[in-house]
């Protein structure tokens, strides 16, 4: 009696899983690492306020010698909580929508790391008297902060491979049948 040893070949839908997984997993270690960073960069500023002084000892210096009064320490570190809490949402929505394989994941992660940089150069660029409005440290975390960001973007695109559009559209696995 002989026995049959063929084995079957993995499934469309398991190759298309084998392919996309590492990369989900990039894409969420990297945006999860953008959250923890937009954490601290808050906690640092609450820590500033409360110990350091370095956003109202840089507010008075740039404006002072103006005759200016400079604006509130508080009205500033609201701002950056504000914008902060912001971007914890991204992060958050980003995420979800990555691991949930939702078709507008891809473009929507774009965005928010567009608007993001955008942010984060705003931050170290706009001034008044010819100094920049918030202190260089603060600045500099928040283009950090995009990095993470921009590796999530970069692999999300990347995964993108010929038939695997619709692992991300929310629909069965594998590749197109059209």
């Amino acid at each position: 009696m002989t026995v049959s040893t063929t084995t079957r070949s993995p499934s469309p839908a398991t190759e298309a899983r084998a392919r996309t997984a590492p990369s989900t997993h990039v894409v969420l270690a990297a945006m999860g690492v953008g959250l923890a960073a937009t954490v601290l960069a808050m906690a640092a500023v609450a820590y500033d306020v409360t110990t350091t002084d370095v956003l109202a000892d840089h507010l008075h210096d740039t404006y002072a010698p103006h005759g200016v009064t400079p604006p509130g320490e508080g009205l500033v570190a609201g701002y950056l909580f504000t914008v902060g809490g912001l971007g914890i949402l991204g992060w958050a929505a980003a995420a979800w929508a990555v691991a949930r394989r939702k078709r507008w994941a891809r473009p929507a992660s774009t965005v928010l790391l567009a608007l993001g940089a955008l942010v984060a150069l705003a931050h170290l660029t706009v001034g008044e008297y010819g100094s920049p409005i918030l202190p260089t440290p603060v600045g500099l975390a928040g283009v950090a902060i995009c990095v993470p960001g921009l590796l999530a973007v970069v692999q999300l695109w990347r995964s993108r491979g010929p038939g695997e559009h619709r692992v991300w559209s929310g629909r069965s696995e594998g590749p197109s049948t059209r």
